[in-house]
C-alpha cells in the first residue's frame, strides 16, 4: 500500500508523467556505440541496471530524460 501511494504520489508531482510507464519496455542505447543496446523490461529493472554498474538513478530522472530524449550516463533511454 505504501509503495502504490509513493506512485501515486510520484505520478501527481510530475503531472502524471508515470501514468503506466512502469511496465513499458525501455531500450537503453548507449551514446557511444549505437549498435550496443539493451532492452529492458520495465522502468524500474532500467533503474537496478543503473545502479548494479555504480550509477545514480531514479525513475522520476528517468522519465524526465527519457521525455526530452537527453543522453542518461551515457545512454540514449527509451520506452519500446
Amino acid at each position: 500500500m505504501i509503495n502504490s501511494l509513493k506512485v501515486i504520489n510520484t505520478c501527481i508531482n510530475l503531472g502524471g508523467l508515470l501514468t503506466g510507464s512502469l511496465s513499458k519496455p525501455v531500450i537503453l542505447i548507449d551514446v557511444n556505440n549505437l549498435n550496443n543496446t539493451t532492452m529492458l523490461p520495465s522502468l524500474g529493472k532500467c533503474v537496478e541496471y543503473f545502479k548494479n554498474k555504480g550509477l545514480s538513478a531514479s525513475q522520476v530522472t528517468l522519465i524526465k530524460h527519457i521525455n526530452s530524449d537527453k543522453a542518461y550516463n551515457g545512454y540514449i533511454c527509451k520506452f519500446v
